[in-house]
């Protein structure tokens, strides 16, 4: 009874944290924080109201109307079905859309939270105190701020791996993870090994039929409109600490795309095959080894919440400096001295983005050994003693 009262009682004080955050956000009052206002750059509201005013967004990306009928980013480097997603907020004047959509990713952030304390099986206290945490980092916030899709992608990630039995509900989860392209590939490759053919089915009726009715629509050719967001997003900056931005535009596309769907999909089997298998694992090394693989940039550090989690209960003392790489991605990550004109203006530099992608593998190496399966091999190579010598700093 009292446990019920207290996690009623948490569960009020986080309702109206997120409540103060809509009031708080949209007056840019974070902006001394992240450096960028509550602008809607990223939330791809263009897109679909111009598909609304019968304009097609990729004959004005490619012309002189490009920044002036397009706002801010909201260049159309997602899915074609994006478009057809967005368009509820399409209707509405940019403004009003900005608070609809930062109304529902607070939802979508209650959702996760309610989901983690009953998967996670932390204390209470702290469980709430990570998730404070989390609240108040610099990739939450920063993703409010300019209305990203990380928070969404997140709950459908969370949706897929943890309501396998309703297979309606994780379908809605799984079009939605495949909206922006560098979510998609591991929980595709994820639906292959699972076998899951009718989700793979759908998602691409789903999606060929966007493409049939954009194309008809505004009398374009199917190939160009399949491509155009592929060559509109590799003509975007790169991120900040994932295999995609180390490389740029090399080799030339579309062969860099093709490595990094190579490589992508090795990552995956090795860690599929060798680590135990769990709805919770599976959850936290696809999250992982999306945002270190696949173009990704600040906000999309969000996706370390469930490997936090995952951290503070794991028994071995090499989790302390793991704890503080996590840290750095969610509060010195992005900070005001490491800008262009900061102390050390390092961000966005090619040697940043290496570091960056050495400390992101740095948390899947801990989460692989933590994990690995006995008597495992990797290339002919015994994993039993560098196993035992991770072990060696286990609690006693």
């Amino acid at each position: 009874m009292i446990t019920n009262k207290i996690n009623i009682g948490f569960s009020l004080f986080l309702a109206i944290i997120l409540a103060t955050l809509f009031f708080l956000i949209p007056t840019n009052f974070f902006l001394f924080y992240v450096l960028d206002y509550f602008n809607g750059c990223d939330m791809m509201w263009s897109p679909s109201s111009l598909f609304i005013k019968n304009l097609d967004v990729f004959e004005i990306y490619f012309s002189e109307l490009k920044n002036i009928l397009i706002h801010c980013s909201n260049y159309p480097s997602y899915s074609i079905s994006n478009i057809f997603f967005m368009l509820p907020l399409g209707y509405f004047e940019l403004n009003v859309a900005k608070k609809i959509w930062l109304a529902i990713n607070l939802i979508l952030l209650f959702h996760i939270y309610k989901i983690y304390k009953y998967q996670f099986y932390l204390r209470p206290y702290l469980y709430n105190f990570i998730f404070l945490l989390f609240l108040i980092s610099k990739p939450t916030i920063y993703t409010l701020s300019i209305v990203q899709y990380g928070i969404l992608a997140l709950w459908s990630f969370t949706i897929i791996f943890f309501f396998q039995r309703n297979k309606y509900f994780q379908f809605f989860a799984y079009f939605i993870s495949g909206l922006k392209y560098t979510f998609f590939p591991l929980i595709f490759y994820y639906s292959i090994f699972k076998r899951k053919f009718i989700f793979i089915f759908f998602f691409l009726i789903i999606n060929f039929l966007s493409l049939i009715i954009f194309t008809y629509k505004f009398n374009g050719l199917l190939i160009n409109n399949l491509m155009y967001p592929f060559l509109v997003g590799s003509q975007q900056g790169g991120g900040g600490g994932d295999l995609m931005s180390v490389l740029g535009n090399y080799p030339n596309p579309p062969f860099n795309y093709l490595l990094i769907i190579i490589i992508s999909f090795i990552y995956f089997q090795i860690f599929y095959k060798k680590t135990v298998e769990s709805n919770q694992n599976h959850l936290i090394f696809v999250s992982l080894i999306t945002i270190t693989i696949f173009r990704h940039h600040i906000y999309d550090t969000v996706f370390l919440l469930p490997f936090l989690l995952y951290l503070v209960k794991s028994k071995n003392f090499l989790k302390y400096p793991t704890i503080i790489i996590v840290l750095y991605f969610w509060f010195i990550y992005h900070s005001n001295f490491l800008g262009q004109n900061g102390i050390f203006p390092v961000m966005y530099t090619k040697g940043f983005r290496i570091f960056n992608f050495i400390l992101l593998n740095l948390l899947l190496l801990y989460f692989f050994l933590d994990n690995l399966k006995m008597n495992q091999t990797f290339l002919g190579v015994k994993l039993k003693k560098i196993k035992k010598n991770f072990k060696q700093y286990e609690f006693k």
